[in-house]
């Protein structure tokens, strides 16, 4: 009985032999080193599968520890373009869940920060973010002033 490498070096001899004159040891080489690519291959493969299914568990964990996991999963679901834009607003999408939109925004924040996402669809780049909040808080900030003391 022959070895799986000694039946696919045959094979290999006889399917190139009309491209180049290969011998019985240059077609086990060619075996070999397909193995050795595949292989390697295969462990970047499991390797991105790990990585990616290590991210899909935070995700899932950040979700269900929430005192709120339907807004979470929506501000998840924003965060990476799923929802949000085309179908609904960031303002339907509050109402769906009871909640202002600037607090359906915060969560949106929150999420991109906690898994450090660059805003997507229209969202504005956290610098933009920066210079609006600082604008809005100069904006109200004569309200907080003239507000009684209590």
């Amino acid at each position: 009985m022959e070895a799986a490498e000694d039946i696919l070096a045959e094979r290999i001899v006889r399917r190139w032999k009309q491209h180049a004159d290969l011998s019985r040891q240059q077609a086990i080489d060619i075996v070999k080193s397909e193995y050795v690519r595949f292989q390697i291959e295969r462990e970047a493969r499991d390797l991105d599968h790990y990585s990616y299914a290590k991210g899909i568990s935070a995700v899932l964990a950040y979700i269900a520890d929430s005192a709120t996991p339907m807004v979470e999963l929506d501000a998840v679901a924003y965060c990476y373009g799923l929802i949000g834009r085309a179908e609904e607003s960031m303002d339907q999408i509050a109402k769906r869940h009871r909640i202002s939109k600037q607090a359906f925004s915060k969560k949106v924040e929150k999420t991109l920060e906690s898994f450090h996402l660059k805003p997507k669809h229209g969202m504005r780049p956290q610098p933009q973010r920066k210079i609006y909040e600082s604008v809005h808080n100069a904006k109200w900030e004569h309200i907080e002033q003239d507000a009684p003391k209590q």
